[in-house]
C-alpha cells in the first residue's frame, strides 16, 4: 500500500513538473508573440505615414503642374 502511494505521488510530481514546463513554454511564446505584434504595429504605422506622404506629394505635384485659370 505504501509503495502505491509513493508511486502515485511520484507520478503526480512528474506531471506537475511537466505542466510547469509547458507553462514556461507558453509564456515564452506569448512574450514572443507580443514582441512580434509590437514590431508589426510599428511597421504598419511607418507604412501608413509613408502612404500619407506619398498621397500629399501626389496632390502637390498635380496642383503645381496644372495651370491656373
Amino acid at each position: 500500500m505504501q509503495a502505491d502511494k509513493a508511486s502515485i505521488l511520484g507520478d503526480a510530481i512528474l506531471y506537475l513538473k511537466d505542466l510547469q514546463s509547458k507553462i514556461q513554454e507558453l509564456e515564452q511564446s506569448n512574450q514572443e508573440s507580443k514582441q512580434r505584434y509590437q514590431e508589426l504595429e510599428l511597421r504598419y504605422k511607418e507604412i501608413e505615414q509613408q502612404n500619407k506622404e506619398l498621397k500629399g506629394n501626389r496632390f502637390m505635384s498635380s496642383a503645381i503642374s496644372q495651370p491656373c485659370p
